[in-house]
């Protein structure tokens, strides 16, 4: 399993009416957002729910975009909004020595990346930080392609 997949590619959508727990968001960022995108929380304390690309290790997970969007409206505003899928079985990039199913799952985006999720260290899982954001359902070689349970 090569990393060379960009994006998480859905598998299967959890939910009430099977739809992944879709929350809207109101998009921040500058550029295009593309369908599959892992997205984080941004803004500051007095911003209502608005996500970007996630970005750094830190990152607060929100989702993985439902739908491709844009930074730039009629206005400028930067306030278009986003569907984030939060609950459901996805394909994307694993960082990780050793993938295992059961692993637990944080942020491993680092700048000028993004779209990666990581195996977290026992250190990660026993103090909640980053944020789990949820687990592997298969075993694979270190930094490739897997599926996950994401669970939000």
């Amino acid at each position: 399993m090569a990393g060379t997949q960009t994006v998480a590619s859905k598998i299967e959508l959890f939910g009430a009416n099977n739809d992944g727990q879709v929350v809207q968001y109101a998009y921040s960022g500058t550029g295009m957002c593309t369908k599959g995108e892992v997205m984080a929380l941004s803004g500051t304390s007095t911003d209502l729910r608005y996500v970007t690309q996630s970005r750094a290790k830190a990152d607060t997970i929100a989702g993985i975009a439902s739908q491709d969007c844009s930074g730039t409206d009629v206005g400028g505003a930067n306030s278009l909004s986003v569907g984030l899928w939060t609950q459901g079985i996805f394909e994307g990039v694993i960082s990780g020595t050793s993938i295992k199913p059961g692993d637990r799952l944080v942020s491993n985006c680092v700048t000028g990346s993004h779209n990666q999720l990581m195996v977290a260290t026992a250190a990660q899982s026993a103090s909640g930080a980053p944020v789990v954001v949820g687990y592997t359902v298969q075993g694979g070689n270190a930094n490739g392609v897997g599926a996950f349970r994401l669970n939000l």
